[in-house]
């Protein structure tokens, strides 16, 4: 349903939340919201990479670019430069285009500290917290290990956009593939203390498989039961359900839902056998 390689979405991003989406018959609408709007270009199967545009300048970022062709494609049709490339951590599905695209592109690279010596061409390794700026806006690395142990996400508090990467999913989360349970559970408490308002973009299109399993875990929630026609109505509209919000994750994600490690660990050990 979602391999169609060269595809694209285009999202309008508004600080405050999903309903403020437009698109006009002359293409999209910027009133009213700040200078910045995230794309989602489709990408491999069911990954998503998240260009940063800010038009003014036309210049971009790329989040988690898992091939360069997607993106060299959408820069040669929009006249886009792209200044930078953000990988939330190092596996190959979230970092394949670097290469390519840093040769076409000079683009600069910036990972977490930990991955700087597990992603090739890397020009910056982020700490935890620390801030930095596209087009004149702040945001924040959010150290999040777990699924990696140099796993990161980024946050914009004015924009009130945030990048999980394979941390948090819309309706789910991440495999433990190198971090511990415990690591992962403290990671989504960082990201569930983030304001409701803000819209997550994560990696990859998960969400109709998630919900089947949130109502596995509560199967007689009316919130989850009446989510599944709205769901449905965002993938035929859209090829997509993202982005999410993070107030609407706090409700009806399992794993935001968990109040301890014990619910959280039970949850991620039946998800990994689901």
């Amino acid at each position: 349903m979602f391999d169609c390689r060269f595809c694209f979405r285009k999202l309008i991003l508004h600080r405050h939340g999903l309903s403020s989406f437009k698109e006009t018959e002359k293409g999209l609408d910027l009133r009213n919201r700040s200078a910045l709007k995230v794309e989602l270009l489709q990408a491999l199967k069911d990954n998503f990479i998240a260009l940063i545009v800010h038009p003014p300048s036309s210049t971009c970022v790329a989040v988690d670019p898992s091939e360069a062709e997607p993106v060299l494609r959408y820069l040669k049709e929009h006249q886009l430069k792209l200044s930078e490339i953000w990988n939330t951590h190092h596996h190959w599905d979230h970092t394949g285009g670097n290469k390519k695209l840093k040769e076409e592109t000079g683009a600069f690279i910036r990972c977490s500290r930990h991955d700087l010596t597990r992603i090739s061409d890397a020009d910056h390794g982020l700490e935890h917290r620390e801030v930095f700026e596209f087009a004149s806006i702040r945001f924040e690395t959010i150290a999040v290990p777990g699924h990696t142990l140099g796993h990161i996400a980024i946050f914009s508090a004015s924009e009130r956009i945030l990048f999980t990467g394979d941390t948090l999913f819309s309706l789910g989360c991440g495999r433990i593939f190198e971090g511990t349970h415990q690591m992962m559970f403290d990671s989504l408490q960082k990201l569930k203390a983030l304001p409701d308002e803000t819209l997550l973009y994560c990696g990859h299109e998960y969400t109709e498989a998630n919900l089947d399993f949130a109502l596995q875990i509560f199967p007689n929630d009316r919130e989850l039961q009446s989510y599944r026609d709205q769901l449905k109505t965002k993938l035929e509209e859209n090829g997509s359900s993202l982005p999410s919000q993070l107030g609407l994750e706090k409700k009806l994600n399992p794993f935001l839902r968990a109040q301890d490690i014990e619910s959280f660990k039970r949850y991620r050990d039946l998800k990994d056998q689901f």
